[in-house]
């Protein structure tokens, strides 16, 4: 699993299991959540958005089962 690195004040970086359809984010604050269920093509776009907290807050945040993991 390859973590990529985010430009945001709120995200710090992400990963992407394509076989578990898992997205896993970690926050500035420590905090690391796994979202599941979620689309390849979310994941690509979180990656290259413009403001990935925003994308996050609009588009994953609450319309994907998560979990707190750290």
């Amino acid at each position: 699993m390859q973590v990529t690195a985010l430009k945001s004040s709120n995200l710090r970086a992400t990963s992407y299991e394509i076989w578990s359809a898992t997205l896993t984010i970690e926050f500035h604050s420590g905090a690391v959540h796994e979202y599941h269920a979620v689309p390849p093509e979310i994941y690509d776009a979180l990656v290259v958005a413009e403001s990935p907290g925003k994308f996050h807050h609009t588009h994953i945040k609450s319309r994907y089962q998560n979990r707190r993991i750290l």
